[in-house]
């Protein structure tokens, strides 16, 4: 055996062992998380079955989880959401202060959502990045203003689905009304009302079209369509 194959060998073999030792080690700190969240998440569970609008003790426990610091505090959040809302992987990454507020949000694994994000009825699809303090609201119609020019909550709640495509990335303190398509990213600051489809960059107040990426491969059957969504949000955006 030469020196390099011998290498190589010892190379592939720390990968594994770190690799192997990483799994074992999150997977003993999700376990401990959820023994420590269990109850919340009993509590939260015995409370939705009055309904959906019943949300106080729920409310509740999320912004207890939120502050709890560093790595610990990361597993517990993901282990007590994967427990009360609609559906959220045990390989996502919830930072410091993150707040959802919505029993049916959604959260595929590898996301990333930074410090002091607050989602709503939210699809955060597979890797996509959500930066720190980013505003993800739900769609629909939250509050309605009566007769007297008062603003209320009506009595039926419309809320829809906000969803965010898979490794899409929303920079620092973005405000978010509208999907998000795969792969696009949205500037820091930046408030998108309108959706914005794969792959393009948008960016201000309301968020324009900057750029799209030509790096990203793109099915020959579907390239003359994205092209022109990208374009019609482009002549849209400006108007």
């Amino acid at each position: 055996m030469t020196v390099v194959s011998l290498n190589r060998s010892l190379c592939t073999k720390s990968q594994f062992c770190r690799m192997f030792s990483t799994s074992i080690f999150k997977f003993i700190a999700n376990s401990v998380a959820f023994a420590i969240v269990l109850p919340f998440i009993a509590i939260c569970r015995i409370e939705g079955l009055c309904g959906q609008r019943f949300i106080r003790c729920f409310s509740f426990f999320a912004q207890l989880v939120a502050l709890l610091p560093g790595y610990p505090g990361v597993c517990v959040r993901r282990v007590f959401y994967s427990g009360t809302i609609a559906k959220c992987s045990w390989e996502c990454e919830l930072g410091f202060g993150v707040l959802i507020s919505a029993r049916t949000a959604i959260v595929e694994k590898s996301a990333y959502v930074g410090s002091y994000a607050l989602l709503g009825d939210v699809y955060l699809c597979e890797g996509c990045l959500i930066g720190s303090r980013a505003s993800l609201l739900s769609k629909g119609q939250m509050h309605e203003r009566n007769q007297l020019g008062q603003w209320s909550t009506p009595s039926v709640v419309q809320i829809e689905q906000l969803k965010i495509g898979s490794y899409s990335w929303l920079g620092e303190a973005c405000v978010i009304l509208a999907d998000v398509g795969e792969g696009a990213m949205v500037a820091a600051g930046s408030v998108v009302a309108a959706n914005v489809p794969p792959h393009i960059m948008v960016a201000g107040n309301p968020a324009r079209f900057v750029k799209r990426f030509q790096d990203v491969p793109i099915d020959a059957k579907h390239h003359d369509s994205q092209a022109e969504n990208s374009a019609n949000w482009n002549n849209e955006s400006r108007s």
